[in-house]
């Protein structure tokens, strides 16, 4: 899994941090208090061979994945949950949930932002 934090105040100015396909549209606010927005993505299970080179042998998923699936640097790619799923979920997919879900404080002010 990974995580994602936004950091920023009580106004628009996380927008940044945005997904392109993110239908937001900011609500604009005087208050400058600093405000958090966090989220992980999704867990799923690694297979065993997989398991062992990152937790045995301290290999990075990216690396392990190219040596068990015999690809070169998958995780600039579909990443492994792309090879795991064929394709259903690529590596972009898996973060851009987790994005948008740590954005939900400025997506709904009312009920976050103070």
């Amino acid at each position: 899994m990974a995580w994602m934090a936004i950091i920023g105040n009580n106004s628009n100015s996380c927008i940044a941090a945005k997904a392109e396909d993110d239908k937001y549209i900011p609500i604009e606010r005087n208050n400058s208090s600093i405000s958090w927005g966090y989220s992980k993505t999704s867990c799923f299970l690694l297979p065993p061979a997989l398991c062992d080179l990152v937790i045995n042998q301290n290999m990075e998923l990216g690396h392990a994945d190219d040596k068990i699936f015999q690809r070169v640097n998958s995780k600039h790619g579909q990443g492994t949950i792309g090879k795991l799923t064929d394709g259903e979920i690529d590596r972009s997919d898996y973060y851009v949930h987790a994005l948008k879900q740590a954005l939900i404080p400025w997506i709904r002010p009312e009920l976050y932002l103070k």
